[in-house]
């Protein structure tokens, strides 16, 4: 790997020197093309709903006591597909406005980059504000106003969304806005915020997924002691009846459904 990229390195320079303008500005495209594709399973990880879903996941296999059953790309896999299908409508949303647009040459690269991130910051901000989340975003815009950044004035705020352009909401503006003020937020300040959110979100779930394995665990650790066996260690007892139970129970099922529905739309 470290080979390959010396090479690029090496040979980029070389060919764009020698290139005429046209082919230098299809070379350049093409390295920030490059570098932008390195970065989507970072995007996947933390913009969309599989950060939620596979701690989610995480925590149920722990519950279960099964070790590495189902394996790491097994849960990884069910979570992308789950993401799949709860960020369905935001692309369907960046697909129609973004790029289909794009590829049809009816907007700019630019334009196509903007309204792409429309639909993403509306999602993160249905999911910060469905719940008590409200004091993670505005801790991270206090973060932001301590770092001074270029402040908004009133004929940068769109009236009926929100949306600002390249600034930050005053105080006062961020209070009048109320409903809106995630809107007027940059993408700096939601990211974090939604990060943070989904991981409170996942805990929460994820107690509620392992309430009932510790429950079974605490019967078999009595049942155990009461008959004198100490040695025993109740985990390999209470797996079997763990699986059981959570099969008869239509578990996957319930904890599937129990997942997408924690999502707002």
């Amino acid at each position: 790997m470290f080979a390959i990229s010396l090479a690029y390195l090496i040979i980029f320079p070389v060919a764009a020197w020698s290139a005429d303008d046209k082919q230098v500005d299809s070379l350049i495209q093409l390295a920030l093309y490059l570098g932008a594709l390195s970065l989507v399973p970072f995007a996947v990880m933390t913009l969309t709903s599989f950060l939620r879903i596979v701690v989610v996941l995480s925590f149920l296999r722990s519950g279960l006591g099964a070790q590495n059953v189902p394996p790491n790309i097994v849960v990884i896999a069910l979570a992308l597909f789950l993401s799949l299908f709860v960020m369905g409508p935001t692309i369907d949303a960046i697909n129609t406005t973004a790029l289909q647009p794009y590829q049809n040459d009816k907007i700019s690269f630019e334009e196509a980059v903007s309204n792409a991130k429309l639909p993403l910051k509306q999602f993160m901000i249905k999911q910060i504000s469905g719940s008590n989340s409200r004091k993670e975003i505005k801790t991270f815009y206090q973060l932001a106003l301590d770092q001074k950044p270029v402040m908004c004035k009133t004929a940068d705020i769109d009236a009926k969304t929100g949306e600002t352009k390249d600034c930050l909401v005053t105080p006062e503006q961020f209070d009048d806005l109320g409903e809106k003020a995630p809107n007027a937020l940059p993408l700096r300040v939601v990211i974090p915020a939604f990060i943070i959110s989904e991981l409170k979100k996942a805990f929460i779930m994820g107690f509620a997924v392992l309430l009932p394995f510790l429950v079974i665990d605490m019967v078999i650790s009595n049942i155990l002691l009461s008959l004198g066996m100490f040695m025993l260690p109740p985990v390999v007892i209470s797996l079997p009846f763990k699986i059981l139970l959570f099969v008869l129970a239509g578990g996957w099922t319930m904890v599937v459904k129990f997942i997408v529905m924690g999502f707002n739309y």
